[in-house]
């Protein structure tokens, strides 16, 4: 399970919970280094090393994506919900190349690689016999430049999977990056899926013929780690941020008229109520915020 599957909306009550000093107290004044920031709550970097290390999944599909040769298939953000998809090829070497699946032109949304384990959940089977070689797959990932001349950079070789079988069978293949990696903000990632064919003893002569399946109910996807920077849309800085829209909350059974006190560390008059139909926090007769409903 991923943090994408694990995220909840914000909680007005937890807000409410731990709203015990003036709001305004916490505005840092040298946001460099959270110098003057109250230990009491989390600053961006910490809540980054909290969740560093969880994954954002990119989902493989059959979609071209008018990059590379021969052309690289996509992996998205989300699933398409389209029927099963599948990959075939002939097997006829090592290192024998099935398919190749990069990311949107806007994907990454995020820049930093965690060093960590990285992971490919895929289906897949081959041909069998007596005299049909056996067949085994692994991964690449790469990081792709944007420009000319497009130089695609190995960052992950992963290990090799059991030896396909004539069913449909699902494997998850992990990798290892053993140092952090800065993406470009323009870069795109660029997973590679190879064969690797054993002749057996005595040895066989049939090429195996290898089937990949996504889409459809497979949830072929692959996991990058990375940290909170991957869910910069779901979370509002202490400090620097520019709201792009309305906040909204659930909303929030306050009295008409009445209004909650909060504790506050300066003796500042620190407050919420409901005016109208918004819910206001303020602070010596300022409202420093309002949340509207759902």
């Amino acid at each position: 399970m991923t943090l994408r599957d694990r995220y909840s909306p914000f909680n007005l009550l937890a807000l409410n919970a731990r709203l015990r000093h003036s709001l305004l107290l916490d505005i840092a004044t040298s946001p460099e280094d959270n110098a003057d920031h109250d230990g009491r709550y989390y600053t961006k970097d910490e809540v980054n090393d909290i969740v560093e290390g969880n994954t954002f999944d990119f989902f493989l599909n059959d979609t071209l994506s008018g990059i590379g040769s021969p052309e690289y298939r996509t992996m998205d953000a989300t699933p398409t919900g389209d029927a099963e998809s599948t990959f075939s090829d002939t097997i006829t070497g090592d290192a024998f190349l099935i398919d190749s699946f990069t990311t949107s032109v806007t994907e990454p949304t995020f820049t930093n690689l965690v060093a960590g384990i990285f992971s490919l959940h895929i289906h897949g089977e081959t041909t069998v016999g007596a005299n049909v070689k056996t067949v085994r797959l692994f991964w690449e990932l790469y990081r792709r430049l944007a420009d000319a001349p497009f130089t695609e950079t190995l960052l992950i070789t992963s290990e090799e999977s059991d030896i396909l079988t004539s069913d449909d069978t699902e494997y998850d293949l992990h990798g290892s990056l053993a140092d952090a990696f800065m993406l470009n903000a323009t870069d795109r990632l660029v997973l590679k899926v190879y064969a690797n064919i054993e002749d057996g003893d005595p040895p066989r002569n049939t090429n195996p013929l290898v089937t990949l399946r996504a889409e459809g109910v497979t949830a072929s996807h692959f996991e990058v780690v990375t940290n909170i920077t991957a869910f910069d849309d779901r979370y509002v800085q202490v400090t620097g941020d520019t709201m792009s829209g309305d906040l909204k909350a659930p909303n929030y059974a306050v009295p008409v008229g009445g209004r909650i006190i909060h504790n506050s560390d300066d003796g500042s008059d620190t407050y919420s109520h409901m005016n109208g139909a918004a819910y206001e926090i303020v602070v010596d007769g300022v409202v420093v915020a309002i949340f509207t409903e759902a």
